[in-house]
């Protein structure tokens, strides 16, 4: 029985820790790719964001450094939702087998005069899909992090799943605004909170401990920008349910996700 008893409690403690993990794509902005090349180089991920083609090349618009987009099909429309995996070229070695598939050469040619290029300099998205995405009209986690231009000095009330200091890697950047700063997630998107304590009625949560980590919280604040980083200057928080009270916009927003996903499984089908 003691057996079973310690079985199940280890089955348990690795479900938990399982479902607090960062998810298999990370939502964030273009900018913050670019200059977080690194933390992002081989990962999932999705923006919301206009591409711009250019004889044999696509690529994000805009951006200070270029990031080019290798489609599965190409889109019918010019913006929207971009998910893929991005790699920063110069990172790799040329030829390398693992990106075969890939020519790289007009890239090379239209971004380095055909020389291959130093690491953060020339970035890709492979494989990469396009959905319709409508500019968000109301702030969540995931809408600010995709279009953190829309929501910047606006006072905002976000839910999700507290993840300590960072304790999952879902942020490329630290902010160190304050002793209590922590990072909020939802779907597939997370943000800083400072100047709060995660306390309050029945919780006291400690940033630097994974054991506190999952609890949904409701959080309200101020967003703010730095350059490429962002956070929420908190002014007042509680526990939440989590799901349950995501607002329209991010309901609306996981469940385009989730379509998305399901149609994509069916077509590698």
């Amino acid at each position: 029985m003691g057996r079973r008893v310690c079985l199940a409690a280890a089955l348990l403690a690795a479900a938990a820790f399982a479902a607090a993990q960062s998810p298999g794509r990370i939502a964030t902005s273009a900018h913050v790719l670019s200059a977080n090349a690194l933390f992002f180089h081989g990962k999932q991920i999705v923006v919301r964001h206009a591409v711009a083609r250019t004889g044999e090349t696509t690529q994000l618009d805009g951006t200070s450094k270029p990031i080019f987009v290798y489609w599965k099909e190409p889109p019918t429309r010019s913006e929207g939702e971009i998910r893929g995996e991005f790699w920063d070229l110069g990172r790799l070695v040329e030829g390398d087998e693992r990106l075969s598939a890939y020519d790289f050469r007009p890239v090379i040619e239209a971004a380095n005069h055909g020389r291959w290029p130093g690491r953060d300099r020339v970035f890709v998205i492979l494989g990469a899909s396009m959905t319709e995405s409508l500019p968000p009209s109301a702030p969540s986690i995931r809408s600010i992090v995709l279009s953190p231009e829309l929501f910047d000095d606006r006072k905002v009330t976000l839910v999700g799943r507290f993840r300590g200091r960072n304790l999952y890697g879902d942020t490329p950047q630290g902010v160190s605004k304050s002793k209590w700063d922590f990072v909020l997630h939802s779907a597939d998107a997370a943000v800083w909170i400072t100047g709060l304590r995660p306390k309050g009625k029945d919780f006291d949560l400690d940033p630097g401990a994974r054991v506190d980590t999952g609890r949904w919280l409701e959080v309200t604040g101020t967003v703010h920008r730095d350059g490429t980083t962002l956070w929420i200057a908190g002014e007042s928080l509680r526990l939440s349910r989590g799901g349950q009270d995501d607002g329209p916009t991010e309901r609306a927003e996981v469940v385009q996700l989730r379509r998305h996903e399901r149609g994509q499984r069916r077509v590698r089908r």
